[in-house]
């Protein structure tokens, strides 16, 4: 992945990949006596502009509450200096499932859930960060900069 900037600086792709990007995320709820444990994990920690994200997620509801379904998104963020700074967050891609729900007390689900962010889906959202401009066929959604 290659990210050119308006004004001449050029970014390339680390030539191999990192760590698997993963969090864990555990939410209380009022009258139960135990959390909700949402873990999410990628595939991978690089990827290329058209190809799918592999988003893994395992969810331990040990709380006295019920999963109804589950929704993965995927947000980009831009930082944008002009008089000051501000930051930017769009969502580029998002699936919403509820297949393998309900998830009731006491029980898990591990799913693998697919997504894929592309400039088609995103031409009408304001704040978005790209790779060229809207009128040129192949302008992408922005790459990640270090």
């Amino acid at each position: 992945i290659r990210s050119v900037w308006p004004y001449g600086k050029i970014m390339y792709a680390p030539s191999k990949q990192g760590e698997q990007p993963s969090i864990e995320v555990s939410k209380e709820f009022v009258m139960s006596p135990n959390k909700l444990h949402l873990e999410a994990s990628l595939d991978k920690a690089l990827y290329h502009h058209g190809e799918n994200i592999a988003v893994n997620v395992h969810i331990a509801n040990n709380s006295n509450r019920t999963v109804k379904k589950i929704k993965v998104s995927v947000r980009q963020f831009a930082d944008i200096c002009l008089f000051s700074t501000a930051q930017y967050k769009c969502t580029v891609a998002e699936t919403e499932s509820d297949a393998g729900c309900p998830v009731g007390p006491g029980f898990t689900l591990s799913k693998v859930y697919s997504i894929r962010p592309s400039l088609e889906n995103n031409k009408d959202k304001r704040g978005l960060a790209l790779d060229g401009q809207l009128k040129h066929e192949d302008t992408n959604l922005a790459s990640s900069t270090m």
